[in-house]
């Protein structure tokens, strides 16, 4: 069994997690198995829809592998063999349980997405356009930056007073926010687990975190990159507080960039040692 389908969103560049899905297809492609998508949306009575019928995916039902996310509960396509990618906590999105078959492969994103998966499938995109060629020091940008996203989910959020927001829908094309943010000295975040403050600390901003929900950053620095090199806030009603860059930010933020390169590189390799857990379940 070669096969797998992917059930994702239709393409979004403003979402890493569907990004990652639809780029998830193409490099199962390039490692030669037979790899398709099917697209799920909701219509106007919040039901699932999928743009290709059950006849149409017969043969990845039935013979293949198909890998929902996260934000999908139970089985809706009826397949056989079901891998479940965490791409983020369960719930986290929209509240909804896995529902998940016991025969079920659960592969996670990051290893502190589920407390058991049967696999770890960490992927970091390239960023090209996203560095600090041509940059001038943080210290020296005109910028400073609020970006809520999902952390409007668990908190009550706000614009901290003289900071652009960033949304997902400004500025409208990646080029467009890698501009800005090579302008941006601090990168406030409300949504900490947001791949735009990696996008932010490849362009040499200093990201601020500003909750602790859905968990805390101490958290996040158990991950696969390591320690997240950011700054703290001391918040103020009236204005923008007060910022302290820790003195080994430099040294932090270099170290994590190196492991960021690392797991680039590793990512074909990872991806094989994942199929082979994976048909090992199923005892293909």
């Amino acid at each position: 069994m070669n096969k797998f389908l992917i059930v994702t969103p239709p393409y979004n560049q403003q979402s890493n997690g569907v990004v990652i899905l639809h780029e998830l297809c193409e490099s199962l492609k390039k490692l030669g198995f037979q790899c398709d998508k099917v697209l799920y949306g909701f219509n106007d009575q919040k039901n699932l829809v999928f743009n290709r019928t059950l006849a149409e995916l017969h043969e990845y039902i039935n013979d293949g592998y198909v890998i929902y996310p996260e934000v999908i509960s139970g089985n809706p396509l009826g397949a056989k063999r079901v891998v479940r990618y965490l791409l983020n906590f369960e719930g986290a999105v929209n509240g909804n349980a896995l529902l998940a078959g016991p025969n079920d492969f659960i592969l996670a994103f990051s290893k502190r997405f589920h407390p058991a998966p049967h696999g770890v499938l960490f992927r970091v995109l390239p960023k090209p356009g996203f560095d600090t060629i041509n940059c001038s020091l943080p210290r020296h940008r005109p910028l400073d930056v609020t970006y809520i996203g999902k952390g409007a989910q668990y908190d009550q959020c706000s614009i901290v007073p003289g900071t652009l927001e960033i949304t997902r829908q400004f500025p409208t094309t990646k080029q467009q926010l890698s501009l800005i943010l090579k302008k941006t000295r601090f990168f406030f975040s409300w949504d900490i687990v947001s791949d735009t403050s990696m996008d932010a600390l490849l362009c040499g901003a200093i990201p601020v975190f500003l909750t602790e929900r859905p968990i805390a950053a101490s958290d996040l620095d158990q991950w696969e990159l390591g320690r997240i090199p950011r700054a703290q806030w001391q918040a103020s009603a009236s204005h923008m507080g007060q910022v302290f860059v820790p003195d080994d930010f430099p040294e932090v933020r270099q170290h994590f960039l190196n492991t960021r390169n690392q797991l680039l590189e590793s990512y074909e390799q990872r991806q094989m040692d994942v199929i082979a857990l994976i048909t090992q379940h199923f005892g293909a």
